[in-house]
């Protein structure tokens, strides 16, 4: 996979790949102008590996957190300041500690933390707290978040060391 991957648009740079693999381009027709911004085909094969990799998976109307493919290294080993748009376009910053890596899925922001078991702890908009053990949401918080309701302000899924890719390569 690893092999593969590094083959790949967003791996190489530019003067080895001819241009940047992530740049945007229009889908417009000639004669009408730009109508649409959008992404290289590149781009959006990248974006939907980078989910793989970090193991974000709906299936059955519940979101899954199983990172299979993630690397350790990829795991900040001090704290750091996590900065996203959130829903409703506020920007946002979260403190999070070492041992720890964060995106956003929906414009939920999502970190991964080392620890001894599975489980998501969901932050709720409204100050309440949800633990879930093990690495799959309900159908109802899977589509709280995937329809972006803002019914979730944070998400922390607690992932063993064990599950990640030990060395690249």
């Amino acid at each position: 996979y690893d092999e593969a991957r590094e083959g790949l648009g967003s791996r190489k740079t530019p003067d080895v790949f001819g241009a940047f693999p992530v740049d945007p381009h229009s889908h417009s027709p000639r004669h009408r102008g730009a109508q649409q911004p959008g992404m290289t085909g590149q781009a959006k094969e990248d974006i939907l590996l980078r989910f793989g990799e970090l193991g974000v998976e709906a299936r059955d109307g519940r979101l899954r957190f199983e990172p299979r493919l993630l690397h350790r290294d990829e795991i900040l080993d001090a704290p750091y300041r996590f900065a996203c748009l959130a829903i409703g376009g506020v920007e946002e910053t979260w403190e999070l500690p070492a041992g720890s890596l964060a995106f956003t899925y929906c414009q939920v922001p999502v970190c991964y933390l080392l620890g001894d078991r599975p489980s998501i702890r969901l932050e709720r908009a409204d100050g309440g707290i949800e633990v879930v053990e093990g690495t799959e949401l309900g159908r109802e918080a899977s589509a709280d978040i995937a329809g972006r309701r803002g019914t979730y302000r944070r998400v922390t899924v607690t992932i063993p060391p064990a599950v990640l890719v030990a060395e690249p390569g």
